[in-house]
């Protein structure tokens, strides 16, 4: 069979749209949204409390704007790489400084506070570890201040050499997969994730036109902007930053540090997203919902081409060639760019000349959303040899699983590669619906 070179996505959209809006509320499985919040997280923040600063996001913002548009948040996540080496820098060298037993019972404390792992990021720790020596000498608040701040810079001075390609890919696929689905897209990037938010900003209005995306830098650990920006003036981190280069400049003014004064929450270093950035004491946390507010009214929403489904899978490839997504559907049914429509999902875009994306969804209906094994494969189809293609799962249940593959020889319309399958499951009692992976 001669496979025509087309994105199905126009015709097909048609066809899917007509039938996932006559699925009434009763049956209706998805939450769709206009708008995705991405919250990119900052230095030393581990993904459970990345998670955190994002439902702090979420409580300010619920989820509808004020002009009623749908709302969904995501963590686009960057790992600290360098945790293990600022907390061995860190002690090194702080250890080469003298203030006898308050310095062993500092370490002590900060280690069980790390030990804890109570939700809090490594400078909230620290600063709880600062507050509880209240007979600290202030010399010894001072160095211990220092040495932190000094180690957090040489730390985010080798966050861009050494991140993860394999991060900011992620990043692209799930902002990807939002403007598809026709969202507009609010970034909000706090100290070192305003090094992930620029590339992620750019491959963005690569995709879709600059009205429909948006950034919001706070405490930007880059001098290179892409929105406008928040900055405290007692923020040492990037102060420390500033020392060596260039860094924005300063938005807003908060109170000097007291060590032993009432610091309405703030942490020592004037850094911390939940402890400063968003305490309402100061005045970022009104500058940041002004912000987004004039995000909320100013931009523009891009062209829809996919439907948001009970489950998505989206296919894409490093280059040219025509890598094909299967997915064999619990009833047997093989959806394709031969057979587009299944019984349960839709195949709604096949690229067929280089990159992708290819997406196929599940019907939020649950009338006709089948349970059962859905079978996910790969097919060269032609040109694809050696390219490494990438298949992303998104749930509405909250199931996130990447995967890439390198492709063989061109296999044409027969699958070439079996790369997982998802479970979908009812629970009778309560009517959820839910998704598992199997490799």
């Amino acid at each position: 069979m001669n496979k025509k070179i087309h994105l199905s996505a126009i015709s097909l959209l048609m066809v899917a749209s007509s039938i996932t809006n006559a699925t009434d509320d009763v049956n209706d499985l998805c939450n769709k949204s206009d708008i995705t919040i991405a919250y990119f997280n900052g230095v030393l923040t581990d993904e459970k409390t990345a998670r955190k600063n994002l439902n702090e996001i979420e409580e300010r913002y619920s989820d509808q704007s004020p002009s009623g548009e749908n709302i969904k948040y995501q963590v686009m996540y960057n790992k600290s790489q360098f945790l293990s080496d600022f907390v061995e820098t860190f002690y090194q060298r702080f250890s080469e400084e003298t203030i006898g037993d308050r310095w062993e019972l500092y370490t002590e404390i900060i280690k069980q506070q790390f030990q804890n792992n109570n939700g809090k990021t490594w400078l909230g720790h620290i600063n709880d570890a600062l507050t509880v020596i209240a007979t600290v000498p202030r010399f010894a608040f001072d160095l211990i201040q220092r040495e932190v701040v000094d180690s957090i810079v040489a730390a985010l001075k080798l966050t861009a050499p050494i991140a993860e390609r394999e991060t900011y890919l992620k990043h692209e696929r799930d902002l990807q997969q939002s403007l598809l689905e026709g969202n507009k897209v609010i970034m909000i990037a706090h100290s070192q994730g305003n090094l992930f938010v620029n590339k992620a900003y750019q491959y963005s209005i690569s995709k879709t036109d600059s009205s429909a995306v948006g950034v919001i830098h706070v405490a930007p650990a880059s001098i290179k902007l892409n929105g406008n920006h928040i900055l405290a003036d007692q923020d040492l981190v990037i102060n420390g930053l500033r020392l060596s280069g260039s860094v924005p400049s300063n938005t807003h003014s908060i109170p000097v540090y007291k060590p032993f004064g009432n610091n309405f929450g703030r942490d020592a270093f004037g850094h911390g997203f939940l402890e400063t950035y968003t305490n309402h004491n100061f005045p970022m946390y009104s500058a940041l919902d002004s912000e987004v507010n004039n995000l909320f009214n100013t931009l523009k929403a891009p062209s829809k081409i996919t439907e948001t489904g009970f489950f998505n899978v989206m296919l894409t490839w490093d280059g040219l060639g025509d890598v094909d997504l299967h997915v064999v559907e619990p009833s047997g049914n093989k959806v394709m760019f031969s057979n587009p429509i299944g019984g349960s999902g839709y195949l709604d875009i096949d690229n067929t000349y280089a990159n992708g994306p290819e997406h196929y969804f599940a019907s939020c209906d649950a009338t006709k959303l089948q349970t059962g094994a859905y079978r996910v494969g790969l097919a060269n189809y032609s040109r694809a040899d050696g390219r490494v293609a990438t298949l992303q799962v998104k749930s509405q249940t909250g199931v996130s699983h990447n995967k890439s593959f390198v492709m063989g020889q061109s296999t044409g319309s027969a699958t070439g590669i079996n790369a997982f399958t998802l479970n979908v499951s009812k629970d009778e009692e309560t009517g959820r619906y839910k998704v598992l992976v199997a490799e």
